[in-house]
């Protein structure tokens, strides 16, 4: 190994990550800052890919098959070798719990997913510009317990500082994208509102277009009966008149018949 990987110096990332399709997006993602990442699939092959290579930084997730991130994590982290590598976890950071196991483990960052592309070389920069006061960092001993169970928490101060910075962060970043969501919501309903609004209207249009119709259409019932009575008279009349007018023809045709004979 040479002494410039055995410093961390470089540019090589290593990305821990069971899910291919992850470890692929945060492949692209770091390359387009000019990283050079690898990837492990667990705990165990990222160990021993540490063994022949010192990256700058690790990142993994946290649960993975074989070995976890954060046993990955403590594994680093109390290796002679291996503890000044910083190690950023992914998680969703859904529960108090996991900054307190970030903190058993030694973890230096957590990131949430999804991934944030600033945010997470944003992380990298930070590490890089304090690779010197985390190379002296004074070791901190504390024992604390939390839900009935008991954490030894062994990382310095800046791991410490680090830790609940970047737990602070992500739940700015979380509060942020509720608020967008909220805002989304609300211009939702006011659209919806709008909507209904709008529809209520097309409603009330209809209707009066539906009397209008029934309006009309009562109106054409009324003017066909009429028009059935005025056939039914018409024809009553003309009936009545035949018969009225056939008895005096009959009369002067017999007249007729007789005068002429």
């Amino acid at each position: 190994m040479t002494t410039a990987q055995a410093a961390g110096i470089g540019n090589a990332i290593l990305v821990v990550e069971d899910s291919p399709t992850q470890a692929e997006e945060l492949k692209h993602m770091l390359g387009k800052h000019r990283y050079l990442v690898t990837t492990a699939a667990n705990g165990r092959e990222a160990l021993a890919m540490l063994e022949l290579e010192r990256p700058i930084t690790v990142i993994s997730d946290i649960v993975m098959p074989e070995m976890d991130g954060y046993e990955l994590c403590r594994r680093i982290k109390g290796s002679q070798e291996l503890r000044n590598i910083p190690v950023i976890l992914l998680t969703a950071l859904s529960d108090p719990e996991d900054v307190i196991m970030g903190l058993e483990c030694g973890a230096d960052f957590f990131i949430m997913k999804p991934y944030n592309e600033l945010l997470i070389i944003s992380r990298i920069q930070h590490i890089l510009a304090n690779r010197t006061l985390r190379d002296h960092g004074a070791q901190m001993v504390l024992e604390i317990f939390f839900r009935g169970k008991k954490y030894f928490i062994n990382s310095d101060r800046l791991q410490i500082l680090n830790l609940f910075l970047s737990t602070y962060e992500t739940a700015i970043q979380k509060n942020q994208e509720l608020t967008g969501v909220t805002d989304e919501l609300q211009a939702l309903n006011e659209q919806l509102a709008e909507n209904m609004a709008e529809l209520e209207t097309k409603n009330q249009e209809l209707r009066s277009l539906n009397l209008e119709l029934q309006r009309q259409r009562k109106a054409a019932q009324e003017a066909k009966f009429q028009a059935d009575e005025a056939n039914r008279a018409k024809s009553d009349f003309l009936a009545n008149m035949s018969h009225e007018l056939r008895t005096p023809l009959n009369s002067v045709i017999g007249f007729s018949e007789v005068l002429g004979a």
